[in-house]
């Protein structure tokens, strides 16, 4: 690591030119290190934390299945039964 970081101050402009030609020719790479080299923020990804407790699946499933009311008066009424007679 120590190499590295003596490296690029030794010869930040050259490595610094260097990447900016290559990304003016469309290098995406060079492109996202110049990015980087100007935000090191930019770099770091945020790590999402995993939510304990069960899936919204999960809980959907543990749930008494909904009644439609006036479905349910007709059926106790002997009307729109869905089973068979």
């Amino acid at each position: 690591m120590r190499f590295a970081c003596t490296t690029v101050m030794k010869e930040g402009q050259r490595i610094t030119d260097s990447l900016g030609k290559k990304a003016q020719t469309g290098d995406l790479k060079s492109a996202q290190v110049l990015l980087l080299l100007l935000n090191p923020e930019a770099g770091k990804e945020k790590v999402k934390k995993k939510k304990s407790g069960p899936t919204s699946a999960q809980q959907l499933a543990a749930q008494e299945p909904w009644v439609d009311p006036e479905t349910d008066e007709l059926a106790d009424a002997g009307y729109g039964s869905r089973e068979p007679e």
